[in-house]
């Protein structure tokens, strides 16, 4: 099952999206590898890692300023489960996910 990630600055409201492909992961940060280029002194450059799956999606913390999931920080590479409504939160950025289905004119997984 493949996941949309939606990215949205919280300085601008700019959003940019990437997809984790199913059974593959997708790790954002400031580096150069990141699918989405994330900005900011408190953004590390591997800083977190969604991982899809036949379960579902889940998200761990690589980084030393911190991931929140739902206002709820995580602990530093400790993976927690993910739901369509949960917001994950690092800093100056707001991370939302969704099945490509649910996105309207997306095609069927």
């Amino acid at each position: 099952m493949e996941i949309l990630v939606r990215v949205k600055s919280k300085s601008d409201g700019v959003i940019q999206e990437a997809r984790c492909p199913a059974g593959g992961s997708l790790t954002l940060g400031r580096g150069p590898d990141s699918p989405v280029a994330l900005a900011g002194t408190g953004i590390s450059r591997d800083h977190l890692r969604f991982e899809a799956n036949g379960d579902g999606l889940a998200v761990t913390d690589l980084s030393s300023n911190g991931t929140c999931v739902n206002g709820e920080r995580l602990p530093r590479g400790q993976k927690r489960a993910l739901g369509e409504r949960d917001e994950v939160e690092v800093p100056g950025y707001v991370i939302t996910v969704s099945l490509p289905a649910a996105v309207p004119g997306a095609p069927a997984p």
